[in-house]
């Protein structure tokens, strides 16, 4: 556990929770209020975890330390209690485990025929929503209240329904597993651009279970199963595959709209990759439009999370940016990345470093479109310095290719060299060295050594010929187009021109 805990705690609460841990704390002990309520303060105040800047705000606002250690766990234990209360009903889970606490008060104060109609209700939402755990918890107290009234034909109901649940709990967890297994392969991989790769992703899904979506025996087991075909077409690059599961995703969730607000992370997650795949084939206005109502999806909610708000920020930068770039609309990319510090600073509590590479990496690309090279440098050092290989394996290593290629347009040759000798090493070490890398790291090399453009035009035609032999007769290789388009950007070296500028005559 964290021994910042508190502060951890403290400094993801909202404006509205902290109000409410005043007054919470206000009315539950009068006497211990000011206390506690300035220890919050302090805790609110500080910058860091570092003991003397806490030391010092302890001094600063008069809060005795002598007991600091119990004061910070009783405060931690109070903090949560209040967060309880404030979020007392707000989802379908809390509502449940709320009724089940007053079966249990009621039990033992025996008033069962008063536990009867709470779990009667529990077992209403949870039945709903297919919460198999809870419906397991709902029925083993259904028994025990039975086992009182001396209803041996409730009790073996009762087992009956536990069984079921059991069965169907198996199959979720199964599953569940099963998808586990291939998104940590999507995580790897990403893209397949191996046979080995894709063996792995068709093993998964050639498990029994993955035969149809009439062996997922509930809701839950049912999306799992459209996740994990969706995960293995994405793999194999299968895009209108991919596009139907996610579309049968957002249909269940939007035939039922109490699993949008219990979990809006999934629906969000089904949208975001229903509009990537789209993008490519909706007319640009369309397509903005659509990003435009994905945007607005965190005011849909009757919760106000500003996790759901961040991610939706990430995922809609992420696909506004992507639509660009791939569109050759790099100045207008240019126009997007100028206000993005602006608008991260709001999220910056809850937003993931996968984002942020990410991010970084289409900022690199734009601005070798734009010829910005020495911007270029610093965007990817960005990557290779800040974030660590696992985060994204696939960003990281096509952040060193783009590396490489930014040392060439800046004419470091002696870099170059070096360079090319780590990036093999780095490459054949990790079984990633295709051949794609290969011919990309020789003409890197064979540039170094050339004495005229001439030369050097001579082996960029070479190397775009080769490309597009290997791109129109092998799939898997062609697959790196996703992360940079390779062939137009030779073809704007031959033009004499940036990637934006031919693109932009071109079109």
């Amino acid at each position: 556990m964290s021994k910042h805990k508190l502060y951890e705690l403290v400094k993801a609460m909202s404006m509205s929770e902290k109000r409410y841990f005043k007054l919470y704390v206000k009315k539950s002990n009068a006497k211990q209020q000011p206390k506690y309520s300035r220890l919050f303060d302090v805790y609110d105040q500080l910058k860091s975890t570092e003991e003397e800047e806490l030391i010092r705000v302890l001094k600063e606002n008069k809060v005795n330390s002598n007991y600091l250690a119990a004061d910070k766990n009783h405060l931690y234990h109070l903090v949560q209690k209040s967060l309880r209360a404030f979020h007392a009903g707000r989802s379908a889970h809390l509502q449940i485990y709320e009724l089940l606490a007053n079966v249990e008060i009621l039990y033992h104060k025996g008033l069962h025929e008063l536990c009867v109609k709470d779990l009667l209700r529990a077992k209403k939402i949870a039945g709903q929503l297919e919460f198999h755990t809870l419906m397991i918890e709902i029925s083993t107290w259904e028994r025990k209240v039975g086992e009182y009234w001396r209803r041996p034909d409730k009790v073996v109901d009762f087992l009956t329904d536990v069984q079921n649940e059991v069965e169907q709990l198996s199959n979720y967890q199964e599953l569940v597993g099963l998808y586990y297994e291939a998104n940590q392969l999507k995580h790897q991989e990403w893209k397949a651009r191996s046979e080995e790769a894709m063996f792995s992703i068709e093993k998964i899904v050639q498990h029994p279970l993955l035969s149809g979506p009439v062996e997922a025996l509930s809701g839950p087991c049912i999306r799992y199963y459209y996740q994990i075909h969706a995960i293995y077409f994405f793999m194999a690059n299968e895009r209108e595959k991919e596009l139907s599961c996610n579309k049968k995703l957002i249909a269940i969730m939007e035939a039922k709209p109490q699993l949008i607000e219990e979990y809006p992370a999934e629906y969000i997650a089904y949208y975001s990759r229903f509009l990537s795949i789209s993008k490519n084939s909706l007319p640009l206005d369309e397509f903005h439009e659509a990003l435009r109502t994905f945007k607005l999806i965190p005011k849909r909610l009757k919760r106000l999370d500003p996790e759901l708000h961040a991610r939706v920020f990430i995922l809609s930068h992420s696909l506004e940016m992507v639509s660009l770039i791939r569109n050759n609309s790099f100045d207008m990319a240019l126009l997007v990345m100028q206000d993005f510090d602006r608008q991260l600073k709001p999220h910056m509590n809850v937003v993931d470093e996968a984002f942020l590479m990410s991010a970084h990496y289409r900022f690199t690309y734009v601005f070798i479109a734009m010829g910005m090279y020495e911007k270029a440098l610093v965007s990817v050092n960005h990557i290779l310095n800040e974030f660590k290989e696992q985060i994204r394996p696939d960003i990281f290593i096509y952040a060193r290719l783009l590396n490489l290629i930014i040392h060439h347009e800046l004419g470091n040759v002696s870099l170059v060299r070096y360079m090319i000798r780590t990036t093999r090493t780095h490459l054949q070490k990790r079984d990633k060295l295709f051949q794609t890398e290969n011919l990309l790291l020789r003409f890197f090399n064979q540039s170094t050594a050339v004495r005229n453009e001439e030369e050097q035009d001579q082996l960029t035609k070479a190397l775009h010929e080769d490309l597009s032999l290997l791109f129109e007769s092998d799939e898997l290789e062609r697959r790196v187009l996703n992360y940079f388009d390779l062939t137009t950007w030779l073809e704007s070296k031959l033009a004499a021109k940036t990637l934006f500028e031919f693109t932009k005559t071109r079109s």
